[in-house]
Parts: structure tokens; sequence; C-alpha cells
């Protein structure tokens, strides 16, 4: 995983959290998952500073990153943060693109940081202490079993080619699949959380949803599948089906259960085209059912459309949605 920028390193910086770092003894083996990406972070965050900051302390963002777990120790305010290091990178950002504007620009001369204490008596000193502030404070959330000493450890043995435990080229392999599944396993989290909530606040709205299906699948006409979709064929099409992957061009009428419209391309005088692997599950589903030409009424329950996310103001949790859908063609 690498950082393109050091603006960038927020975007790491979302994807690990940490458990305690007191100094310890250097470790030399590798023993697990989570130690690999720890270490493995800390290497590639390192070389991202020193490719992006050349002058930065170390040893001030080490202690930055400590600090965060200890209020008392933290010597910047969380609230503090933005204001130091946007500002900082913003006016680096305009320097360069000035120089590259400036065909008799010369590089910029890089004085590095004669303070290698982990005080703050300069500018880059609490630049640097804020990168560690800002990293830690944005990954807590996120990995929580990570192993900070030995984030700690990668950092600081980023220029160790003798005793680096990971060679640079490999670190995607040990970051990249361990961070997806960690981000999965967040928003998992995060969506079985908000479901649980929204259960409690429209229960009765979930409840009114389910007795609507119920008696809407036995109105003469309507089908339903084994997903719960249900379908009236309004008008029959031609042979040509369009499959899961196909982008098609339709012309759709969207409604509540009560007929508020929420959505219509009827409306708004012209067709949508879209991929059919873009939308929600009912109309993923549905427009397989229908050739070109063809009309058919979908009543979508609230699992095969946006389950317990509301959308915008008039589409709440657990609602079913109605749509009268013509499938216009097919896109080749």
């Amino acid at each position: 995983m690498k950082i393109k920028s050091i603006a960038n390193l927020g975007l790491v910086a979302a994807m690990v959290a940490f458990t305690s770092c007191d100094k310890q003894k250097r470790q030399d083996k590798l023993t697990s998952a989570v130690d690999s990406v720890s270490y493995a972070l800390g290497l590639d965050i390192s070389n991202q500073i020193k490719l992006n900051l050349k002058e930065a302390n170390n040893a001030a963002f080490i202690k930055g990153f400590v600090d965060s777990e200890d209020s008392l120790k933290v010597k910047l305010k969380k609230e503090d943060i933005k204001g130091i290091l946007s500002p900082f990178f913003m006016k680096r950002q305009q320097e360069a693109m000035a120089r590259a504007n400036d065909s008799t620009a010369t590089p910029p001369v890089v004085i590095g940081n004669t303070n290698t204490s982990d005080k703050l008596l300069n500018q880059i000193d609490t630049v640097s202490y804020a990168l560690g502030l800002n990293m830690a404070y944005s990954v807590k959330p996120v990995f929580e079993d990570i192993n900070v000493s030995l984030f700690v450890q990668g950092y600081e043995e980023a220029d160790d080619s003798l005793n680096v435990l990971i060679k640079t080229k490999d670190l995607g392999s040990f970051v990249s699949p361990f961070m997806q599944k960690k981000q999965q396993e967040l928003m998992q989290k995060q969506q079985a959380k908000a479901a649980i909530q929204a259960e409690k606040e429209f229960g009765p709205l979930k409840e009114a949803g389910i007795k609507f299906l119920e008696e809407n699948k036995k109105k003469k006409g309507v089908v339903t599948t084994a997903s719960g979709l249900q379908y009236e064929v309004l008008k029959k099409g031609n042979s040509n089906k369009p499959a899961a992957t196909d982008n098609v061009t339709v012309h759709y009428h969207g409604t509540t259960p009560e007929g508020t419209i929420f959505d219509s391309s009827v409306d708004r005088g012209e067709p949508s085209s879209f991929g059919l692997n873009q939308v929600i599950k009912g109309w993923t589903e549905g427009l397989q059912l229908m050739g070109e030409g063809a009309k058919y009424k979908f009543t979508i329950p609230q699992e095969l459309a946006y389950g317990a996310n509301p959308r915008g103001a008039v589409i709440k949790p657990f609602m079913p949605l109605v749509f009268e859908v013509e499938l216009i063609k097919i896109n080749k």
C-alpha cells in the first residue's frame, strides 16, 4: 500500500490503530499477520515521510503517535492538528507549483533538521509531531490489535537495509489484503450497528412494509420470485433480455408504497442508461426478466432495495419501493 504524498497519509492512517507502545527490545521475527502488517505499515509510512518531508523529525513523529494514547502527555489539542498540517502542506504545494511554472527555478535546498530529540523546537518538529498524532487518532477505530512496538520498529528501521524485516517491494503483499479485510469487517460492524438502531427507530415502518408486500402479492397478475421480488407484466417485450452485466436504457417511475414519487425519468422526459450491476438488487434481478420493449411493474422488498439505509427525505429505512419500468433497449 503506497502513499503518493504526505497529504495522503490520512488515507493509510484511517486503516490502522494501536494497543500500547512502551520502548521494548527489538524483535527479529514477525510471528503473525498482525505483527507483519504492523511492521510493514511503520516501514511504509517512514519511507513516504522521507520522500515527502525530508527534514521531518522522526523522533517527534513517533512521540506524537505514542502520546496519543495518553491525554496527559499529548502536546497538541486534537482540534488544532488540522490547523497545523493544512497550511503547512498547502504552502509546500503552492511553492512546488510555482517552481514547476518557472523555467529558471532551481530545486529547493533542504536543510536537515538538527534536532534529533522529540522536543518541539521548531515548525518542522511540530508538524512531525502533529503527523504522528493525526495518524494515531485516525487509525484507532479500525485495527485495534496492531502491535505498536513493531509499527515503531518498522518506522525506525526503514534505512536499515541489513536488519529490516520486510523488503520495501514486498510491503503491498502484507498490507493490502490484510487492511482490505479489516476495512470490510469495520464496514460490516457499522452496518450491523446502524441496522439495529434503525430497527429500534423504524420498527413500525418495517412492519408496515411487510404488510404492504403481503397484500400486494395477492393481487391478480402479480408474480413473486424466490428472492421476494414482486412483478407484474404491463406490456410484453421481445425475446432479447439483458444479462446482469449489460447496460440498458429505460424509462421508469418510482414511488413509495403510498404513491409518493421520489424519482421518475418519465417526468423528466428523458430515459436513463446504466449498468445492471450498478443498481439495487431488485432492479438487477427484475430487468433480467424483461425483453426489449417490455414494461413491468416491480414491487421491491427493502432487502432488495436500500434496507435500513434511508435515501433522501422520501425513502425511509426498511421501505419497499414500487417502480414501473419500460426497457427501451439493451446497449451494446
